[in-house]
C-alpha cells in the first residue's frame, strides 16, 4: 500500500512544481513519471531488502527448477497483458489524423475509462485467487459460481455506469473544453463505447479463468484476436465512415464481438472443470475437503 501511494504523493508534489512553477509542460509531465517510477522502485527495493529481509543471491538449480512452470504460466499471461497497450497504439495512431481536438478528447476518454470502470479491471485480478483457491479444493461448482457471479456484476455495474456517463456527458465535456470535434468523440465513448464494457467485462473474467485454471494461452489468444487482429480493420473501415469518433466505435464493436465469443468459451471451460481429473490431493487436504464437505451438508 505505501508503495502504491508514493506514486500519488511524488506525483501530487512534483508535478505541479515541474509542470506549472518550471513551465516545462509536457516534457516535466514526463520527467515527474519517471521520478515517481524512481520513487516505487526505490521504496519497493527497500521494503524486499531492508524492511523484510527477502531477497537471496540467485540459485541456478532452484531457477531451472522454476523457470519451466514459470514460462508455460506467466509468459501467455503477460503476452496477454501487452495486447491492450498495442491496442491503444493502433487506435492513437487512427484518432491523431484528426488534429489535436480528436487526440485531446481520447486522452480524456482514456483517463475516463480507468476512473469509471476501475472496478472491472480490478475484479479480473481479484477473482483470479478465487478462481485457483476453490479448484484447488476440488470445489468446481464455486469455481462455476464465481465465473457466473463476475459476469452479473460486470453487467450490472457497466449498465450503471453507462447511464451516469450518459447523463453527465455534456458537463464532463465542459470541465475538459473539448471542442465540436472533441465532444463528439466523447459522446461516442459515453453513448456506445461505454456500453460495450457489458462485454469487454466478460473477457476479463474469461481471461482471469482460463490464466488461474491453467489454460493461459487461452486468453493470450483471445486478447490479441481483439487488438492485435480486429482492432486495426475495424477502427479502418468505421473510421471511414464516422471519422474520428469511429475509433471509439471500433473499439465497442470489437471489445463486444470477442467478449461474447470469451464469455461463451469460458463458461464451456469452467463447466467442465471437475468433471474428468480431480486434483490430486495429499492426505492433509483430503481431511480437509472431507470436513468441508461434512460442514457444507450440515
Amino acid at each position: 500500500m505505501y508503495v502504491t501511494l508514493l506514486t500519488v504523493t511524488v506525483s501530487c508534489l512534483i508535478d505541479p512544481y515541474i509542470i506549472f512553477y518550471l513551465q516545462w509542460g509536457l516534457d516535466g509531465a514526463a520527467l515527474a513519471l519517471v521520478l515517481s517510477r524512481v520513487g516505487i522502485a526505490g521504496m519497493a527495493l527497500w521494503f524486499v531488502i531492508r524492511r523484510y529481509p527477502s531477497m537471496a543471491r540467485p540459485n541456478w538449480p532452484a531457477l531451472t527448477a522454476l523457470l519451466n512452470p514459470f514460462f508455460t504460466i506467466a509468459l501467455p499471461a503477460i503476452l496477454a497483458q501487452i495486447a491492450t497497450p498495442f491496442g491503444n497504439y493502433v487506435m492513437t495512431s487512427l484518432i491523431s489524423a484528426y488534429g489535436d481536438s480528436a487526440v485531446a478528447a481520447w486522452a480524456v476518454v482514456s483517463r475516463l475509462t480507468i476512473v469509471a470502470f476501475g472496478e472491472i479491471f480490478a475484479l479480473s485480478g481479484a477473482i483470479s485467487g478465487i478462481f485457483a483457491q476453490n479448484f484447488g479444493a476440488g470445489l468446481s461448482d464455486r469455481v462455476r459460481t464465481t465465473y457466473r457471479d463476475a459476469l452479473i456484476f460486470c453487467a450490472a455495474y457497466s449498465l450503471v455506469t453507462w447511464a451516469i456517463l450518459i447523463y453527465f456527458n455534456d458537463l464532463i465535456a465542459q470541465s475538459f473544453g473539448l471542442d465540436a470535434v472533441g465532444t463528439d468523440v466523447l459522446r461516442a465513448f459515453t453513448h456506445i463505447g461505454a456500453g460495450a464494457f457489458l462485454f469487454s467485462g466478460a473477457l476479463f473474467v474469461s481471461n482471469a479463468a482460463f490464466n488461474a485454471l491453467g489454460k493461459p494461452l487461452r486468453s493470450t489468444l483471445t486478447s490479441w484476436l481483439r487488438d492485435g487482429v480486429l482492432t486495426l480493420p475495424a477502427g479502418l473501415w468505421l473510421t471511414g465512415i464516422y471519422g474520428a469518433s469511429g475509433v471509439i466505435c471500433a473499439q465497442a464493436l470489437v471489445g463486444a464481438l470477442v467478449g461474447v465469443l470469451a464469455a461463451r468459451w469460458g463458461w464451456v471451460f469452467v463447466l467442465h472443470i471437475g468433471t474428468t481429473d480431480p486434483p490430486q490431493l495429499d492426505l492433509t487436504e483430503r481431511r480437509a475437503y472431507r470436513d468441508i464437505n461434512r460442514y457444507r451438508r450440515r
